[in-house]
């Protein structure tokens, strides 16, 4: 028998069932559930795949107030972006928003972006990624810059 516990509950199976979970996970990288970052934390609430191969991810985003993220872009992920609290700004695309509790703003594949929290942030991010295999994100600048700074040479 054997006993595995984690974040998302606890697994008990007889060796044969724990020997047919090794195999299929064999060859899968897990993606870190919780992860600390220069602007605060993100925890992976649900991760799925449809029946199309989109991976969806749902994750928590906690920001430190005057904190920001690169200013970046994603080839193959659309993101959804729903604020819980706090306010801060976004830019996408050079155009600088302001973002407050309740909003809920669409970042499409290929939009440059970036999020800075003005007060203690938290907001619900859903990525759906079209083409999981193939690399996605592309750093523009690790400032806090719009297009009028950002190089065009990508």
């Amino acid at each position: 028998m054997i006993v595995a516990a984690g974040a998302d509950g606890i697994l008990v199976a007889g060796i044969e069932q724990a020997k047919r979970i090794k195999q299929k996970l064999e060859g899968h990288a897990a993606k870190p559930m919780i992860e600390e970052k220069r602007w605060g934390s993100s925890r992976i609430l649900d991760f799925s795949r449809t029946a199309a191969g989109v991976e969806v991810t749902t994750s928590k985003i906690t920001m430190l107030a005057g904190k920001h993220t690169s200013y970046h872009f994603h080839r193959h992920t659309k993101e959804i972006w729903s604020f819980l609290s706090g306010n801060g700004e976004y830019r996408m695309n050079g155009v600088l928003h302001v973002v407050v509790a309740g909003d809920t703003v669409i970042v499409p594949a290929g939009a440059r972006h970036g999020l800075r929290a003005i007060t203690p942030l938290e907001l619900i991010i859903i990525e759906l990624v079209t083409s999981p295999d193939v690399g996605d994100y592309v750093r523009v600048s690790a400032e806090w810059v719009g297009e009028e700074s950002a190089p065009d040479h990508l």
